[in-house]
């Protein structure tokens, strides 16, 4: 998906939406590299969907390509850096539209945070930070704070809720 589909819009001709143009980089929706593409494509295949390239994103993160994840996530940032475009508000069929919101799944994926409310569990498993850190983290019954330190001769993990309960 990333070697097709992650362009430089320069040459990118777009009929429908325009959610990035120009020397912007964004993940279209669907590309065909072969040269197959059929007369008449999908509606918004040749689109860039923040929400999908925050989703997708997320997957690379969770498969152990955060270098891949990263260079979605700054093309994203990049397109919105309050100059070009709100970075509070990721236009996409409307004002304020949701899909964006799956930008969260980012911060999970980098925590490799994992709830399970049904048996009481829950895990972290960091994946970009290696040394003393604190992250915000929230379950479905509780938020608060991860905090890990690198001590001489040992490592020492806090969770700290500051609102919520944690059983």
């Amino acid at each position: 998906i990333k070697k097709y589909n992650f362009k430089n819009l320069d040459e990118h001709k777009n009929p429908m939406r325009i959610y990035a143009i120009g020397k912007e980089k964004g993940l279209l929706i669907c590309t065909w590299p072969s040269g197959d593409r059929p007369e008449i494509s999908m509606p918004y295949a040749d689109e860039v969907w923040t929400g999908e390239e925050f989703i997708f994103a997320t997957a690379l993160i969770l498969s152990g390509r955060l270098k891949d994840a990263i260079e979605i996530t700054e093309a994203i940032e990049e397109r919105h850096d309050g100059y070009k475009r709100n970075p509070f508000n990721h236009i996409e069929c409307g004002y304020h539209y949701a899909r964006a919101l799956s930008a969260w799944n980012l911060v999970l994926a980098y925590l490799g945070f994992w709830a399970d409310n049904v048996k009481k569990e829950i895990f972290f498993r960091p994946v970009i930070f290696k040394k003393n850190f604190s992250i915000f983290f929230s379950s479905g019954k509780a938020w608060g704070s991860y905090n890990y330190k690198i001590l001489p001769g040992r490592e020492v993990v806090k969770i700290e809720v500051e609102w919520g309960e944690l059983e």
